[in-house]
């Protein structure tokens, strides 16, 4: 599949990703962060 994601847009999802994933293990400590596993395989895999 062709990428369709710019460099920006993929720095941006990562990010949130992570941050978003982190609030799994600190912070909020609930299940709602797994919500940034889908930004950050976006960003990861680039579509």
């Amino acid at each position: 599949m062709v990428r369709n994601l710019g460099r920006l847009d993929r720095a941006i999802r990562i990010t949130v990703g992570l941050l978003l994933f982190s609030q799994v293990f600190v912070g909020l400590q609930t299940l709602w962060g797994l919500v940034g596993v889908i930004p950050l395989f976006n960003g990861l895999v680039g579509w």
